[in-house]
């Protein structure tokens, strides 16, 4: 079994900059459980009407729902 590593970077309009690293299962792995918790959210009537991103729906929660799944802060 794998892991996935990824560093997301954003930079904010006066220029700061914040990055975080999300280290889970494969990526495959993740998208499955990551996929299987959402639906679990949703049926347990955890949700807005109209299209949602992962992220702007749940926010990191889902990500770190998912079995030894870290985020941190760089």
């Amino acid at each position: 079994m794998g892991r996935s590593k990824v560093v997301a970077e954003v930079t904010g309009r006066n220029g700061s900059v914040a990055r975080a690293l999300i280290d889970t299962p494969t990526g495959y792995r993740f998208t499955q459980l990551s996929s299987v918790e959402i639906a679990r959210r949703v049926l347990a009537g955890s949700f807005s009407a109209g299209f949602q991103s992962p992220s702007s729906g749940y926010g990191p929660e889902p990500a770190l729902a998912v079995g030894d799944s870290r985020i941190k802060d760089l």
